[in-house]
């Protein structure tokens, strides 16, 4: 049996080694990699890999008008079919995991015959409160780092990544999902253990009905730190995403309920495979001996302009206090904010927020990112007669943050406008 594993890559330089080395050390017989106009340096390392024969290295660029991930696949498929008895087509962030006494060319091994793909679910890793690398040149190993996940239950998890008989993908890429590729006539996906599974391909996202990480499972850490995931992602996309990740979809990824870590004698021998492939690339592939990949930037945190949404502003009368209706993220992307952040400034007085309410939005989810959904606020201002209809500035610390706010005015036994989108919390 020959097990491939194909991905596109974008200026992944400080994580190729590992992902190369543990894929390696679990039963992959071949890697090949789709190299998407890298300037970080990876262009270099993959070319060396490849000299070496350990890796395929695919120049790959971009195509205007065309997303390089489908594309990609397109030529990953193309390549194998014939050749590998299974692809698995992962992304850079990425990891399968055995999780039971079987190894992948077993489980592998096990599955029916009219079986088109093993889809494996993902187990989506937080940042584990990590606000930047611990080396911007060589981070220590993702799977090191990174210890904590969300709980099985969690909704990314339904996410799945496929394993794949290349001969019986479609090979026509616009009936393609790069979560679950359309398979032919007469074949079915299945989960690890072999069962049938259906899925759900909403846009481009393939899910299950349930997770299933028996056997395999595919650790996703989409976050990496905050720095990382600010600079590489949500700065400038990838090559999944060529369009950058707002900020604040950093919340929705960054799940760490459970603690989670890898045992400590699985990172020792791939921090040993590291060390040997970047050996092999120098020694046999040409690679230069100093070689490094362009280091990670440190990203500052989004001013709180970034971070905020302002539905109104409103003094009311009968209780002589301004009232602001606002959504709002902290610097990480979650919801909410300290009442000691916020001043009204009019004219020459300074009015401190007194109390903030927070509430759930319906809308934000959707309009505004990931935005977490409980990021309503209503944040409340003792007035102390200073009563306005001009503009009013809202400021945080000592920053404007929101500069000639209009206010409106609710009189003594007025009506409060109703809260914007309130919804009650998902069960």
């Amino acid at each position: 049996m020959h097990i491939a594993l194909g991905a596109i890559a974008k200026n992944e330089g400080p994580y190729l080694l590992e992902w190369i080395a543990w894929h390696r050390r679990i039963g992959f017989d071949e890697i090949l990699i789709c190299d998407n106009d890298s300037d970080d340096g990876s262009s270099d390392l993959l070319a060396a890999l490849d000299r070496a024969g350990i890796i395929t290295h695919i120049p790959f660029p971009d195509t205007p008008g065309q997303r390089p991930q489908m594309y990609a696949y397109q030529e990953l498929l193309s390549r194998t079919r014939g050749t590998a008895d299974w692809l698995a087509l992962f992304d850079l962030d990425e990891f399968l995991v055995p999780t039971g006494a079987q190894s992948l060319r077993d489980c592998l091994a096990a599955q029916p015959a009219n079986s088109g793909g093993v889809l494996v679910n993902w187990a989506m890793f937080g940042s584990s409160g990590q606000r930047e690398p611990d080396d911007p040149v060589a981070p220590s190993p993702t799977l090191e780092r990174f210890t904590r996940r969300a709980e099985i239950t969690a909704g990314h998890n339904t996410c799945v990544k496929p394993i794949l008989r290349p001969q019986t993908a479609s090979s026509r890429p616009e009936l393609r999902n790069p979560h679950a590729l359309t398979l032919d006539e007469g074949f079915v996906y299945t989960d690890p253990g072999g069962t049938q599974i259906d899925i759900s391909t909403r846009g481009d996202w393939g899910q299950s009905p349930s997770v299933n990480w028996t056997g395999l499972r595919l650790n996703h850490y989409a976050t990496r730190s905050r720095s990382e995931y600010m600079t590489c992602k949500s700065a400038r996309g990838d090559a999944i995403n060529t369009r950058a990740r707002p900020p604040v979809a950093f919340s929705s990824l960054d799940q760490n309920a459970v603690a989670d870590p890898m045992p400590p004698d699985e990172i020792a021998a791939l921090r040993a495979q590291i060390a040997r492939l970047r050996d092999i690339a120098v020694t046999k592939g040409g690679l230069a001996p100093d070689w490094a990949p362009t280091p990670l930037e440190t990203a500052p945190p989004p001013s709180l302009e970034d971070r905020m949404k302002v539905d109104g502003l409103y003094y009311c009368a009968g209780q002589d206090s301004f009232l602001l209706d606002a959504a709002f993220v902290d610097d990480l992307g979650s919801p909410g904010i300290a009442t000691t952040d916020l001043t009204l400034v009019t004219g020459d007085r300074e009015l401190p927020a007194q109390r903030i309410e927070q509430y759930y939005r319906s809308d934000l989810p959707s309009q505004w990112a990931l935005a977490h959904p409980m990021c309503g606020a209503r944040v409340w201002f003792a007035a102390a007669a200073a009563r306005t209809t001009g503009p009013v500035d809202l400021v945080a610390g000592f920053d404007p943050v929101a500069v000639g706010l209009s206010v409106t005015e609710i009189p003594a036994g007025g009506t409060l406008p109703p809260l914007p989108h309130e919804a009650p919390p998902p069960r």
